[in-house]
């Protein structure tokens, strides 16, 4: 006969954690998105949230010829602040089911980040993102903004104005 044998506690565990709450993913689609910057990249010279518009002014008082530099006070982005009202009115759902381009695939998806151009690889470690992957939303045929999706909010790291954090294999 087979005796029983009881269980050895190794460590007692105690705490005080409480259990996230855990939402359904499907319900998170039916939600109007929200967008949240608190990730957002404002440094990259490429890749920032922020209009780096710059203008060069000619002084024509100046004999000789000099010109000046004027860099705007940077802001968001007008095209990427345009785009995200825009996209205010469907659900997620909607969102992430839009099909079109040249692959004729849906617009917006997730992206592992070993996926992503290496640059974008290390950018993302040095801003300790610790997603496995972003989400890429299509604006434009080739502007996208990358972040991480979740519950419903779009955490907005990258605004991606030439296609170049993930380009598409051309065919």
């Amino acid at each position: 006969m087979a005796t029983r044998r009881t269980p050895v506690v190794l460590e007692k565990v105690s705490g005080n954690k409480i259990p996230k709450i855990v939402e359904n993913v499907e319900g998170s689609f039916h939600k109007y998105p929200s967008w949240r910057f608190s990730k957002a990249d404002t440094d990259h010279e490429k890749w920032s949230v922020l209009d780096y518009h710059e203008d060069v002014i000619d002084d024509d008082n100046d004999p000789n010829g000099t010109s000046i530099k004027h860099t705007f006070s940077k802001s968001i982005d007008k095209e990427l602040l345009i785009a995200l009202k825009d996209r205010e009115s469907a659900v997620w759902s909607e969102i992430v089911t839009q099909t079109g381009g040249r692959n004729s695939g849906t617009n917006s998806h997730y992206i592992p980040i070993y996926k992503l151009e290496k640059e974008a690889q290390k950018r993302a470690g040095e801003l300790n993102i610790e997603s496995d992957e972003l989400f890429s939303l299509r604006l434009t045929g080739t502007k996208r903004v990358f972040g991480i999706l979740e519950e419903g909010v779009f955490t907005i790291i990258w605004f991606d104005r030439m296609h170049e954090i993930c380009p598409s294999p051309k065919r």
